[in-house]
């Protein structure tokens, strides 16, 4: 929730502040790149996530399936250390524009 509360606010302040873009083109590529990196380590965790939900929605988890994703726990705090940089990139990038 934090990066989408950032992805908001970058929103907002972009929104309010439409001059920027064309003004400092490097920050249009440096937003487009966080934007890039955000979208591609969502997707790959909602492919994780939909896997597991698609287990709970049908016949539940089995002992394999629970060992399966007790085992996959380094991939998805990896995905929380991807999401966490991400969060601090976008906190970068807002104050650049606020600059």
């Amino acid at each position: 929730m934090i990066v989408a509360a950032s992805l908001n606010q970058l929103q907002n302040l972009l929104q309010s502040n439409s001059h920027l873009l064309p003004e400092r083109p490097e920050l249009l590529g440096t937003l487009l790149d966080a934007l890039t990196s955000c979208r591609e380590v969502y997707s790959c965790l909602h492919e994780e996530v939909e896997g597991l939900a698609k287990k709970v929605r049908g016949p539940g988890l089995g002992r394999s399936d629970r060992m399966r994703w007790a085992l996959r726990e380094p991939h998805l705090k990896d995905f929380l250390s991807q999401i966490q940089g991400q969060q601090q990139a976008l906190s970068l990038l807002m104050q650049g524009v606020q600059m």
